[in-house]
């Protein structure tokens, strides 16, 4: 069986979020060489596992790498990491095919917004699903919220703010 190297989890599991909307992941380091490659089975698992190692990394406009993200350069980012190629901006992920609807999201898949302006009907935030299909839908994201913004994990109705700015989902992983 293959591990992880320790390097690679360090980030991801030895740290302690406390922003609202994101959760608190603690690990004993004794269980830090034996976290399997096998835990990681889909291109979904893999995305969603890169993408972790970078909770609390601040929100930065137009940024697109660890020492700072926007929202679709944070979702561009751990995707072409992971050998997927999707377009860099959130209005261009609007797109991507298939839409699909929200009842049938699954982790890996896009989620699209408006942005901070509802009456605006453009998308202007994408996030990425982690919750499996028929969980309460939880995604990861970069928050430009100047309280608790950065990289981020939030659930879809935690408050009226995402559910009044949803626009789809769409699917890129087949």
């Amino acid at each position: 069986m293959r591990y992880l190297p320790l390097y690679f989890v360090l980030f991801f599991l030895g740290t302690s979020f406390t922003k609202p909307g994101s959760y608190d992941i603690f690990v004993n380091e004794n269980e830090l060489d034996s976290i399997p490659y096998d835990s990681i089975k889909t291109k979904a698992d893999s995305i969603i596992f890169f993408g972790k190692q970078f909770l609390g990394t601040p929100y930065k406009y137009g940024g697109c790498s660890p020492k700072g993200f926007d929202c679709s350069g944070f979702v561009y980012y751990i995707f072409k990491n992971n050998g997927v190629d999707i377009p860099r901006s959130s209005f261009e992920m609007g797109a991507i095919k298939p839409e699909v609807p929200l009842i049938d999201c699954e982790k890996g898949d896009i989620i699209l917004f408006r942005g901070t302006n509802v009456n605006n009907p453009q998308i202007g935030h994408a996030a990425v699903v982690i919750s499996e299909k028929g969980e309460e839908l939880t995604f990861m994201h970069s928050s430009s919220n100047t309280k608790k913004g950065g990289v981020i994990i939030s659930k879809f109705n935690e408050s009226v703010y995402y559910t009044r700015r949803f626009v789809k989902i769409v699917r890129v992983l087949k």
